[in-house]
């Protein structure tokens, strides 16, 4: 079945060019045969007009040498078979009824027994003379090329001079015409024919290499490459399938290290939970610890409902089933909410707020979409922070963008790791120490939803100092432009001024007894 397929193309290929060039060559001898014929045909008119005038030339001077009285049959009949002989056409006289009266052939003349019909005659009255290929009605036998005019003598048409070829001649002509025509274009034909076939077969290997590629991705091996060197629409192709397999390998990679991860991340809490639940019922687990035992299984289920969570709302994400809508949104609203929703996990972290300046800024967003990507931000910033470190949250409006900035003191991300922060269920070591409830798919949740509101995200981090985040979204309507002020490297101190929290802020939203 495969090799079958594998032939079709080729086959139709060579087929189409062998079909129309047979079809050229068809069309080109037609046209040879015709402009032949035409030629032969305009040659003899020539040549037996030539002849016709020099009949009527010695026709004139016989009839003026007997005093314009009468015609001598055997002289005429001399003169007429030298024309024959110079012009190799056939001469003869015909009085005005039609009737041949002279002959170059003289005694053997097969004319003589014929008549000119009257339509000719009165044509080359009408007309002054007439060509036709033919049998003159009758008169030639086997018909050919004839030529007549009228003979005009002492002012009388005394006669008709017909001049005439047989037939044979063109068919001569355009056998050896023909014969000629058939060796050049079978020479012609078995060259193309060689050049059809393996020209073809040039053209196809590249498709045919796609579909063995193509076969093998099926088979589940996605190494192979296309190799096609020219730079044409097929070679075209190729790159554009040499990327599509680029592209389903890295899908096919991605898809084996998301099932992997999420079989690991889902085996080690339930393999936790059962071991747990296990010793609790079979005794192992003393009745005074069994609490202690029991918080741990609580936290593993939350963290699995975490991990469930994130896992539909990719899905969702992915499959576009979360309706978006754009609208231009205060983002000081979300990051406030975001904000006063964990004060008591910052309150038990002591981690210090630096001073923020609450000045409205609005972007285009989606607001729910937005508040989860703030979330997942701050509370990323929370984990990461040590005690008395900071968090710091600045907003910089400019006139196309509007750059939204989280940042937390800690130990910061390691350069090697900066591009993979975004991964699906990626955590680097040192992260899975400070983060072991989390999943590893918040940031990338974040730079899918992002996406969606055509933002970006972006993230710089100085080892041991701070980490920085920076949402970037476009300008909402209505809005004031606040230049981000260019920042030296942090040295990890905090004036008195940046440490004393919230007090600017609470007058603008946050409760009077706030730790802030």
């Amino acid at each position: 079945m495969r090799e079958k397929g594998k032939g079709s193309l080729f086959k139709k290929y060579f087929s189409i060019y062998a079909i129309t060039l047979l079809i050229c060559i068809f069309m080109l001898g037609v046209a040879l045969l015709y402009f032949a014929s035409q030629y032969f045909k305009d040659a003899n008119r020539e040549a037996l007009t030539a002849a016709a005038l020099k009949g009527i030339e010695v026709t004139e001077r016989n009839f003026t040498k007997n005093a314009n009285r009468f015609l001598v049959r055997e002289e005429l009949e001399d003169e007429y078979a030298f024309i024959n002989k110079a012009a190799d056409a056939e001469v003869f006289f015909c009085d005005i009824d039609g009737r041949v009266e002279i002959c170059s052939e003289g005694d053997n003349c097969s004319h003589i027994k014929g008549s000119v019909p009257a339509r000719i005659r009165n044509a080359i009255l009408s007309q002054g003379s007439y060509f036709e290929v033919g049998n003159l009605g009758g008169v030639i036998q086997g018909g050919g090329y004839i030529y007549g005019c009228p003979v005009i003598m002492g002012g009388a048409v005394r006669g008709y001079i017909f001049t005439s070829k047989s037939l044979n001649e063109l068919f001569t002509y355009l056998s050896q015409t023909f014969r000629m025509f058939v060796f050049s274009a079978s020479a012609a034909f078995i060259l193309s024919f060689v050049v059809i076939f393996y020209t073809t077969r040039i053209l196809t290997k590249p498709l045919r290499d796609i579909s063995a590629a193509a076969e093998c991705f099926g088979a589940g091996d996605y190494s192979v490459r296309v190799n096609v060197p020219d730079d044409d629409e097929i070679g075209g192709l190729a790159k554009v399938f040499n990327n599509m397999a680029e592209s389903v390998s890295a899908l096919e990679m991605t898809r084996r290290s998301f099932v992997a991860n999420v079989s690991h991340e889902l085996r080690t809490p339930m393999t936790t939970i059962a071991g747990y639940i296990d010793g609790i019922l079979d005794g192992t687990i003393p009745k005074a610890q069994q609490s202690h035992y029991l918080q741990i299984v609580n936290d593993e289920v939350k963290r699995l409902s975490r991990l469930t969570s994130s896992l539909l709302t990719i899905a969702r994400m992915e499959a576009g089933e979360e309706e978006i809508k754009i609208i231009s949104y205060n983002v000081w609203d979300i990051l406030l909410a975001v904000m006063w929703n964990m004060e008591q996990r910052i309150y038990e972290r002591k981690i210090n707020i630096k001073e923020m300046e609450v000045i409205p800024c609005f972007v285009f967003c989606d607001p729910d979409m937005l508040h989860q990507v703030i979330y997942n931000l701050i509370d990323n910033a929370i984990k990461f922070t040590p005690e008395d470190g900071y968090i710091a949250v600045s907003v910089y409006a400019g006139q196309d963008m509007t750059d939204i900035e989280i940042t937390n003191s800690g130990i910061g991300i390691e350069e090697e790791y900066i591009n993979r922060v975004f991964e699906r269920f990626y955590k680097s070591d040192s992260s899975r120490s400070l983060d072991k409830g989390g999943t590893g798919l918040g940031l990338y949740i974040v730079k899918t939803l992002l996406t969606r509101m055509r933002g970006r995200i972006s993230v710089m981090s100085e080892k041991n100092i701070k980490t920085s985040f920076t949402i970037s979204l476009r300008t909402g309507s209505g809005q004031k432009q606040r230049e981000k002020p260019k920042r030296e490297i942090s040295d990890g101190k905090q004036g008195e001024k940046e440490k004393r929290g919230l007090s600017d802020v609470i007058s603008r939203g946050f409760r009077k007894d706030s730790r802030w």
